[in-house]
């Protein structure tokens, strides 16, 4: 068996429910408030999360303090360059691996086809030779450990397959594909392995043996594992397996989004699954797959962790007590997932440290400077979030005006600043806005995401001042106009008012409970101080 390659956990414990939205889903998903929230860069966050873990040596440690673990040292190096960041980290572990790659490739006295892969890829990722790695011709070595004679002609490496046969097969295949190198027979020792379904188990003795059902309680079946690196392997040399890979893979996606190590979409996903079969689908497709990306990243510790080193991070499974760890190996493989790029990875160009960016603060973000905003004013930390936020500076060095009112245009900014300032992928036309008018942009990105088609045809009105009954239509429409599940009476809100079911959701989402006992006040003016507050409370929901 090779001994980096994977490891078959066997998945003890169930998962939790992926984290829930806490209030609004503003802007089309843009805003996302969740009692837990991810790092807004997870891909270099959770590399940043891994370059911690590397010693002053270079390496990542094993089990034993002080103990290098190579295999998850390369495999780290492969997924800091699919994430391409941490670059000299990246750099410094591949240095350690080359300085002692005798061990690294042989660490049992025969060389090993995994690390040999695992090796080559990781000097290709970082653009280095893999011919010339410390003196040794990794490429070369790797093909001498293919065997020529029966059984498994074809097969690398000399240790008995059962467990890893297809994994590290295809492992072997991706790194040859990495540096152009065309292997037929390797290629189709693992064509013969698929399963009928498009699937792969670790190994078939006899192909001629239809494979097993997934069995977890026996450790028996076809694997996303096994079945993601050898459509890898194949994919990049070229070759079109007999049976449909992705389908079967997308078949044995779970509820979550994510995929389990056995092939049962009834078992719990895990990070490192997940992102290895992200990494394959990204490889042959060459499309992101938005759903499992989202999957992967539930698994990543948030920000609010108890233990701030812990923050980008990934845990094998979610707990039913909440009590996630981030791990190496999940960590390592998962950054294969959150790269989104095809591998195998040439020559990465490879950012420094980045810092995790967290969102900002719903109930503490930093004080704000403005005089005409007292720290007793009701909007006070709602006015702090939106300047941390980056949503607005004011409308002079030290002035909010809370007391202004807001018109269709600042309306429009406002949103399209919540939402993190998109490009639309084109602009529409109105008469009263110019191209050169600050909400420009923030009226195109409103038409886009039908959130408005303005007032009349040709017309935004970006003077007219908005009321509260508009506001409440426009929240509700930037929230993808959900069904609240019950109405809400007020006086004066009727049920032929165009904006009675976003009032109704507004206070159903605790967004607002109206201005008075039975009243919501809809044709009142909206005041910039009530603007930073219902935005605030849209955006952070429980958490405001």
């Amino acid at each position: 068996m090779s001994s980096i390659t994977h490891q078959r956990v066997r998945p003890a414990r169930r998962p939790a429910a992926m984290a829930t939205v806490a209030a609004v889903l503003l802007t089309l998903g843009l805003i996302n408030p969740v009692a837990a929230a991810p790092p807004n860069n997870p891909g270099s966050s959770a590399a940043g999360w891994l370059a911690a873990q590397v010693n002053t040596d270079g390496v990542i440690e094993g089990y034993n303090p002080g103990q290098a673990d190579y295999g998850m040292t390369l495999q780290g190096i492969i997924g800091l360059a699919a994430a391409g960041a941490e670059g000299p980290t990246a750099r410094q572990m591949l240095d350690a691996v080359n300085d002692d790659i005798d061990t690294v490739v042989a660490p049992y006295g025969g060389d090993d086809p995994g690390r040999l892969a695992l090796a080559t890829l990781a000097n290709v990722a970082l653009g280095e030779d893999p011919t010339d790695a410390g003196g040794t011709d990794l490429v070369a070595r790797l093909q001498a450990t293919r065997r020529t004679v029966s059984p498994d002609i074809g097969l690398y490496g000399s240790g008995d397959p059962t467990y890893d046969g297809a994994f590290r097969q295809g492992l072997a295949l991706l790194a040859l594909a990495s540096v152009n190198n065309d292997d037929p027979d390797g290629e189709a020792w693992l064509t013969d392995q698929q399963c009928d379904t498009g699937s792969w188990v670790a190994y078939r003795a006899d192909t001629a043996v239809p494979c097993p059902a997934v069995d977890a309680a026996t450790f028996s079946g076809p694997d996303t594992n096994s079945s993601a690196m050898a459509l890898m392997g194949l994919a990049t040399q070229g070759v079109t397996p007999d049976h449909d890979a992705v389908t079967w893979l997308d078949g044995v996606r779970t509820s979550t989004g994510g995929w389990p190590y056995f092939g049962d979409a009834t078992e719990p996903a895990d990070a490192s699954s997940t992102g290895l079969v992200l990494a394959a689908l990204r490889t042959v497709t060459g499309a992101s797959d938005t759903e499992g990306l989202a999957a992967l990243r539930t698994f990543q510790i948030p920000c609010e962790a108890g233990d701030p080193s812990d923050v980008g991070g990934l845990f094998f499974q979610a707990q039913e007590d909440g009590s996630e760890l981030p791990d190496t190996f999940s960590t390592t493989q998962g950054l294969w997932g959150l790269g989104d790029v095809a591998f195998p990875v040439v020559d990465a160009a490879m950012a420094d440290h980045i810092e995790t960016d967290c969102p900002v603060s719903c109930s503490s973000p930093a004080p704000h400077s403005f005089t005409d905003v007292a720290p007793t004013d009701y909007f006070n930390t709602a006015v702090s979030w939106l300047v941390e936020s980056e949503i607005t500076a004011g409308v002079a060095p030290g002035l909010y005006r809370p007391n202004s009112v807001v018109n269709r245009g600042q309306m429009a900014q406002f949103l399209w600043k919540a939402a993190g300032s998109p490009e639309p992928a084109e602009t529409y036309s109105f008469t009263d806005v110019a191209s050169n008018d600050f909400y420009y942009t923030a009226v195109s990105w409103l038409v886009e995401s039908e959130i408005t088609a303005g007032v009349a045809p040709g017309l935004y009105r970006p003077n007219s001042v908005v009321n509260r009954g508009q506001m409440a239509q426009f929240l509700w429409k930037a929230a993808g106009s959900p069904e609240p599940a019950e109405t809400y009476s007020f006086t004066d809100v009727a049920p032929t008012d165009y904006y009675y079911t976003a009032v109704s959701w507004l206070v159903e989402s605790e967004i607002t409970a109206g201005v008075a006992p039975g009243l919501y006040g809809p044709n009142r003016q909206l005041t910039r101080g009530q603007m930073a507050q219902l935005l605030w409370k849209a955006a952070c929901g429980a958490s405001a």
